[in-house]
């Protein structure tokens, strides 16, 4: 039997409503004796513990008020102003979500016509967890790290677009979303509050599915142009500021994304340096090259830039695996796809390896690489891809290849005969054949242009031999796959009869 309720205790009245800002409200959080401070409070502990529970089920969310970085709720990234860079500002925006997406469920729920929020990844996008883990990195306070993560986003998640249907909201990882809190600056919220207000006083909506249809395409529309000029102002300083750098041809503090952009703007405008050339030559040796800056200098630059090409295709020929994203990227900026590729095996059974070569089709024929052999398919495609670049950059090519069945046998038996012969030393000395290895680095030259001499040294254990290899090269990763190779002279010399 239904009991009836006890009498209500009367209800409080409404406190006035007062004004604060980002810096006053974070203040009456931290401050018992604030008029404002319980509810505040009370907000603070709730937005986190939403907070918490959106990250936990995977949502692209950041907040770094230090650096002043946060993301938006479409999974790309806002710079923050002075003012905003308070803890309250957490509040806001994680009560906004919380409400907007309890909007969109009520309307989801009772078939009620609004507008819903949609976001979708790209078809190339990478793994929710790796964009989890980039913006985690975002802490590091890193300029360069900065800027490509938000190029990865922008290329990884398309624009969010609203919509009479409700999809999936990619980036807030939730099933249903809308905007609704904001109906003096968005037009798509005041539509959506219409709806809803018509519904909860019992009235038909005032706009049916085709009406919103149509309003949703037209602020659609109006969005990606605002976005389209916002973009090009954006570009167009970037670019004024970049051609501003090399007039002054200070590039030593510059990171790596925006040294980049810099070169590719010298690239296409063929404004070629001597300065430039050897900041090229300098992070090449010191390992802090780009891909993409090696695409630009080898592939599509038209001025010389002999020393660079020089130092890149010696980088490229200690570290042949950026070859083959290199030359993908070479390939798409000719309309192609993938590079064309043409793998066999051609060993045995007992002794397997594979042939490999690399094409492009650039206004003519298929230009090929010459056919590369080698123990695996990978090495193949890696040496395939080297030989190619090396012939449309009209350099000497570097790759290597088992031409002969001989060849192919010592370099089975020998694995310091083949490409890598420093990661071979390395795994001599972890199978304890090799103690005590050691390398050592000289520099010479002018700092445009170095030359580098490595010296190696370790003891053969069965024979107790002292062992000494060197080289030299233009990058340190050439100079020590020279001198690894060397000792492989030392070490048939200490073990043969």
């Amino acid at each position: 039997m239904a009991t009836s309720p006890g009498p209500r205790s009367p209800k409080a009245p409404c406190a006035a409503p007062v004004a604060l800002d980002y810096a006053a409200a974070t203040a009456a959080i931290a401050d018992p004796a604030h008029p404002q401070h319980e509810v505040l409070r009370d907000a603070h502990d709730v937005a986190h513990v939403l907070l918490a529970s959106r990250r936990e089920h995977g949502a692209l969310v950041l907040y770094d008020l230090s650096q002043g970085l946060v993301s938006d709720g479409d999974g790309g990234l806002l710079r923050l102003n002075t003012g905003e860079r308070h803890s309250a500002y957490v509040v806001v925006a994680e009560l906004m979500v919380a409400a907007n997406r309890t909007i969109a469920e009520f309307a989801a729920a009772r078939d009620v016509a609004i507008l819903f929020r949609n976001h979708q990844a790209a078809a190339t996008a990478p793994p929710r967890e790796q964009l989890l883990e980039e913006l985690r990195l975002l802490g590091s306070g890193e300029a360069w790290r900065r800027e490509a993560t938000a190029q990865r986003l922008v290329h990884a998640l398309r624009p969010a677009f609203y919509a009479p249907h409700a999809g999936e909201h990619y980036g807030l990882r939730l099933p249903f979303y809308t905007h609704a809190t904001s109906p003096l600056r968005r037009y798509a919220d005041l539509l959506v509050q219409r709806q809803l207000l018509a519904v909860l006083r019992g009235q038909t909506p005032p706009h049916d599915g085709d009406e919103l249809a149509r309003h949703a395409q037209a602020i659609n529309t109006t969005l990606a142009r605002a976005r389209q000029r916002r973009d090009a102002r954006h570009e167009g300083a970037r670019r004024d500021e970049r051609r501003a750098t090399l007039a002054e041809g200070e590039f030593g503090e510059l990171p790596a994304e925006a040294f980049h952009k810099v070169v590719k703007l010298a690239v296409s405008e063929n404004r070629h340096g001597q300065a430039l050339e050897a900041e090229v030559c300098h992070r090449t040796v010191d390992g802090r090259v780009q891909a993409g800056t090696a695409h630009h200098i080898l592939l599509v630059a038209d001025q010389p830039w002999h020393e660079a090409r020089r130092a890149l295709l010696s980088w490229l020929t200690a570290h042949p695996e950026y070859a083959v994203f290199i030359l993908a990227m070479h390939a798409r900026r000719c309309g192609m796809h993938t590079p064309h590729w043409d793998e066999r095996p051609v060993g045995t059974t007992r002794q397997p390896l594979f042939s490999a070569r690399a094409g492009l089709t650039i206004d003519g024929p298929t230009t090929w690489s010459a056919p590369r052999i080698h123990r695996g398919k990978n090495l193949a495609r890696q040496q395939a891809a080297l030989s190619l670049i090396a012939t449309l950059a009209q350099t000497e090519d570097p790759s290597t290849t088992l031409d002969t069945p001989a060849a192919a046998r010592a370099s089975s038996a020998n694995p310091l005969a083949g490409p890598n012969p420093a990661m071979a030393v390395n795994e001599l000395a972890q199978r304890g054949v090799l103690t005590g290895l050691g390398y050592a680095f000289t520099t010479t030259g002018p700092s445009h242009a170095p030359t580098f001499t490595c010296t190696v040294r370790a003891r053969h254990e069965p024979t107790a031999t002292a062992l000494t290899g060197s080289g030299t090269g233009t990058t340190k990763a050439a100079a020590k796959t020279t001198a690894a190779r060397d000792l492989h002279t030392q070490l048939t010399a200490a073990t043969s009869p």
